[in-house]
């Protein structure tokens, strides 16, 4: 009778020290998400950056030059020709290959009472309030990242900003950087329109280095 009621509790509740598999504790989490903590990915180091070092511009001492830009016309209805009028800052500088003309002006479609001022073939330009951009660097930003003023006339003018103390900086198709300070306006007729006739200043112009 005893050993009948011996089995029978061993059957029940298991041997001593042998505790069934249903009540053996759970396995340790190996994400660490069962205490609130990071998964093993987070606490890996953070990569490294493998982008190069990009290239220093510099530029050599500033030149100082005179410059001017004239309104010649379009024979309005007589013929279709438009004439521009345009600078090249490598040759004034001297450049033995100067390229291309950096900075143009002229009347902005045939017959139109608007002028435009633009930066032709690979230079660019950009129109920058009078004190600013005062610096080699500085001006190039400006001419890369800006604009130079079109739908140009004598009525337009003061707010596109081409107004006496403001300047053009222009990046030229050989690496310089100039920047044309406005200091004369000149507005006229042509025929029945009124243009501006001339734009004129002094040029700062950076050579790079």
């Amino acid at each position: 009778m005893v050993f009948l009621i011996v089995a029978l509790l061993v059957t029940f509740f298991g041997l001593p020290g042998n505790p069934s598999e249903g009540n053996s504790p759970p396995a340790p989490s190996s994400t660490g998400e069962e205490d609130g903590g990071s998964t093993g990915e987070a606490s890996l180091p953070p990569l490294e950056s493998t982008a190069g070092e990009t290239g220093t511009l510099s530029y050599g001492a500033p030149e100082v030059f005179p410059w001017r830009l004239q309104y010649l016309g379009d024979e309005c209805g007589s013929s279709t020709a438009t004439y521009t009028d345009s600078i090249n800052w490598d040759d004034v500088v001297g450049d033995p290959d100067p390229g291309e003309p950096d900075v143009a002006y002229r009347v902005r479609d045939y017959c139109s009472e608007d002028t435009t001022v633009y930066s032709p073939e690979d230079a660019r330009g950009g129109l920058v309030e009078p004190g600013e951009a005062t610096e080699a660097i500085a001006c190039r930003s400006a001419a890369v990242a800006g604009a130079l003023p079109s739908y140009l006339s004598p009525s337009t003018r003061e707010r596109l900003g081409v107004v006496e103390g403001a300047a053009f900086c222009i990046v030229t198709d050989r690496g310089r950087v100039v920047r044309a300070q406005i200091d004369t306006i000149t507005e006229g007729e042509d025929g029945p329109r009124e243009v501006i006739l001339t734009l004129e200043g002094e040029a700062t112009v950076w050579s790079p280095q």
